[in-house]
């Protein structure tokens, strides 16, 4: 699905600036890209649950946020002025994690096998980085 909506600027350069790379934004962390199979930081502070949740209502549609709110996995394309970005969002337990990526620079979207391959490997990581922080707060 192809809507229109205005990203905040710092997001919108931080997808620019990313290339073909997505940025992540994980309630708990600092905004990243995963590049070359690690992860690296494009901000300064942690990310709120509820930061998270205004930016998907911010940028999805109305739709999306329906179906999001009903725990699907979100998947649509932003157009805007300057470049088209590609939105996935998913719901685990009541986090939020938005996955933008410059919808140009990657795979179209009707090439699924490659997608789903690049898409495995972020999910791996993504979840790697989760039991590392789980495992950090458990010794804390």
């Amino acid at each position: 699905m192809t809507s229109y909506a205005a990203l905040p600027p710092w997001l919108l350069k931080a997808v620019e600036q990313a290339g073909d790379a997505t940025v992540i934004l994980k309630p708990g962390e600092r905004p990243f890209v995963i590049r070359s199979k690690s992860p690296y930081h494009i901000g300064t502070q942690p990310m709120s649950n509820l930061l998270i949740e205004g930016l998907a209502q911010q940028v999805l549609s109305e739709d999306g946020q329906q179906a999001l709110y009903n725990g699907e996995r979100v998947d649509e394309t932003l157009s805007n002025e300057r470049v088209p970005v590609r939105v996935r969002a998913v719901r685990l337990d009541r986090d939020i994690v938005i996955r933008l990526r410059n919808a140009r620079s990657g795979p179209p979207l009707d090439e699924a096998a490659q997608s789903k391959a690049t898409e495995s490997v972020v999910d791996e990581i993504a979840l790697a980085l989760e039991e590392e922080t789980r495992a950090i707060k458990e010794r804390a």
